[in-house]
């Protein structure tokens, strides 16, 4: 039987609240370093997607 897990990262746009976003994203990191490697699918809307474009290049938060 195969894992059918598929982990989404997903960002909400909303300008100044990718900021919030990159801070709670640091503190989950904190408690689960590897989630932005485990995750299959990087995803967002507007300033969201300019967090998960900087992710998928490799970017830390």
């Amino acid at each position: 039987m195969s894992d059918s897990t598929f982990n989404i990262l997903s960002f909400d746009g909303g300008g100044i609240r990718g900021a919030l976003s990159i801070k709670l994203l640091e503190k989950i990191q904190n408690e689960t370093p590897n989630i932005v490697k485990t995750s299959n699918m990087i995803s967002g809307t507007s300033t969201g997607s300019l967090i998960a474009l900087g992710l998928a290049y490799g970017m830390t938060p």
